[in-house]
């Protein structure tokens, strides 16, 4: 999912901003119920977990806001985690390289958070 947002940043930035603004509800619409269908997947991926004892019982729609919303914001903000550094969002191997830091960042804290405490 993370490498399918920062591959296409115009769109998602796009997409952020139809849901930020009311002037074309119908826009809003569809792409809430993408996003929606998307959650849900994660959603029941997680309670399924949750109630085989594999992950620890968390609030999994904060667990889901956590993770897109770090996604969303190094799209549409990169600065705060480039910023002192020669990378570039715009740039092709930079945006790799970008993306697999995020990947490794939200794996290791969605492994972290989900394992149950012995």
């Amino acid at each position: 999912y993370a490498t399918r947002i920062l591959c296409n940043l115009t769109f998602h930035k796009m997409m952020q901003r139809e849901l930020s603004l009311p002037q074309r509800p119908e826009m809003f619409s569809t792409i809430k119920s993408a996003m929606l269908e998307n959650m849900s997947v994660i959603e029941g991926i997680i309670t399924e977990g949750i109630e085989e004892g594999t992950f620890r019982k968390v609030d999994v729609r904060m667990l889901i806001a956590t993770v897109m919303g770090t996604i969303s914001n190094v799209a549409i903000s990169p600065s705060k985690i480039t910023s002192g550094t020669s990378l570039d969002i715009n740039v092709k191997k930079d945006r790799k390289l970008i993306t697999e830091r995020l990947v490794i960042h939200l794996k290791d804290l969605v492994t972290i958070y989900l394992t149950p405490q012995k």
